[in-house]
């Protein structure tokens, strides 16, 4: 995905401390760990990040590492793996398995009286908006 690039290149000269990528082993050991297999796109993130580090005044929205992604996890959902936050955890952002190219992505605000609301039929779609206008993926 070109939009990848574009975003890893805007991020490094806002300064966020980026991840180093990760093998296709490491991605698939950590997704199915958690329950899910790892799409296409999924793969294609990893591979061209492995996160970002946390960040004491994370304003924004944070692509979680790995290790996170296992470690936050624990108990299974219907609308897939958290893998991401806004807020320093205000509500988090799901990927849900749906085809073996694309993974959907939900938007989780932990609210028992909500289910988490579905945002995008893609990651790709899900980056696009993210680039174009960060609060794009706060509706």
């Amino acid at each position: 995905m070109e939009i990848i690039k574009i975003l890893v290149s805007e991020w490094k000269k806002q300064g966020v401390e980026l991840l180093l990528e990760k093998s296709l082993t490491e991605i698939h050991d950590a997704f199915t760990r958690s329950g899910r297999q790892p799409t296409l796109d999924v793969v294609e993130l990893y591979s061209a990040i492995g996160g970002m580090c946390e960040m004491e005044n994370a304003a924004y929205w944070r692509l979680w590492s790995l290790e996170e992604i296992v470690e936050r996890n624990i108990e299974p959902s219907p609308y897939g793996i958290l893998f991401s936050d806004h807020l320093m955890d205000s509500w988090c952002y799901r990927l849900r398995y749906e085809t073996d190219n694309r993974s959907s992505v939900y938007v989780d605000y932990f609210d028992s009286r909500k289910s988490p609301k579905k945002l995008f039929d893609g990651l790709e779609e899900f980056l696009i908006a993210y680039s174009k206008d960060p609060k794009e993926i706060l509706k």
